[in-house]
């Protein structure tokens, strides 16, 4: 596939917009690969960027195992997943309180937050949320 984008709504009416040039869509095993500049934007202000990212498609574990149907001969269970986007490339973003830098992210199915790994790099800006721009902090991490 060429510039996909994806317009999704969060259960919580959160907005999240997915841009990338380029992408690869199994259908049959529920997962889609990204390739190219990727970025992805939310409507509370922040953005995430990387070269390459994994998304998985197939429903979230705890919803297939509250729901599971048992399984009939010579069938397999229903797939779940607990990740849904994993990035193993460097991934830079910004947002209303700072920067980031990691060479790894990953999001889970049903979390609102962002995993980093591997040499985090964080420039916070507690006080410009309150309006006081002059102070900030770096975190360092390996």
């Amino acid at each position: 596939m060429f510039n996909v984008e994806a317009d999704v709504s969060g259960k919580d009416n959160a907005w999240y917009n997915l841009h990338a040039p380029r992408g690869l869509l199994e259908t049959d095993v529920q997962k889609l690969w990204l390739n190219g500049n990727l970025s992805l934007f939310t409507d509370s202000g922040y953005e995430l960027h990387t070269d390459v990212a994994f998304v998985d498609l197939a429903p979230s574990c705890n919803a297939v195992a509250g729901k599971r149907r048992p399984s009939r001969a010579g069938k397999p269970p229903p797939r779940c997943a607990k990740t849904t986007v994993r990035g193993d490339h460097v991934v830079t973003g910004q947002g209303p309180l700072g920067t980031l830098r990691a060479d790894r992210f990953r999001i889970e199915k049903g979390s609102k937050y962002v995993f980093l790994d591997g040499h985090v790099r964080m420039t916070l800006y507690p006080a410009q949320h309150a309006g006081n721009s002059k102070s900030a902090k770096t975190a360092n991490t390996k």
